[in-house]
């Protein structure tokens, strides 16, 4: 989800300027029960990824790989329940759907080269900066997945 949308679904009119005071809109937000913010959260991931439809299916047709969540909820049950698997976009969304940031998923790398990098299924890709985004390793114990970004600011 981009942050701008996020915003606006999840907490224009609660914390924003005219909104409620901040103690209260705390205990607001706080005082859901957990099945009952299922709903809502469902609710709300389904009117953000409207607002950002383009956006998704832009970076869907990059490869880029999106989700909705625990059972839809958005990223809100990924933080209390995992710490991670989401990404609020803040700009670089946009630079991945104009291919100005590229991202390689689907094949494990197998070696770096001059230039770049190799993967195990033949593919090469040139790249200027290699980024690791790993992610968090849970205390229960549980695998990481590695996601690699693959930058290259090369001008068109």
């Amino acid at each position: 989800m981009s942050a701008t949308s996020g915003w606006k679904v999840l907490m224009e009119g609660v914390y924003s300027e005219g909104g409620l005071p901040t103690d209260i809109a705390d205990r607001v937000t706080a005082s859901f029960p957990h099945h009952f913010n299922v709903g809502l959260s469902q609710r709300s991931t389904k009117a953000i990824a409207e607002l950002d439809k383009d956006l998704l299916d832009a970076l869907r047709a990059r490869g880029f790989k999106v989700n909705s969540g625990i059972q839809g909820t958005g990223f809100g049950f990924l933080v209390w329940s995992r710490a991670g698997g989401y990404y609020l976009d803040t700009g670089a969304s946009q630079l991945i759907a104009d291919g100005k940031i590229k991202l390689k998923a689907g094949s494990s790398i197998e070696s770096f080269t001059e230039t770049g990098l190799k993967f195990e299924d033949g593919s090469e890709l040139s790249a200027d900066v290699v980024i690791f985004a790993t992610g968090c390793v849970l205390v229960k114990g549980q695998d990481f997945k590695l996601l690699v970004l693959i930058s290259s600011f090369a001008t068109d």
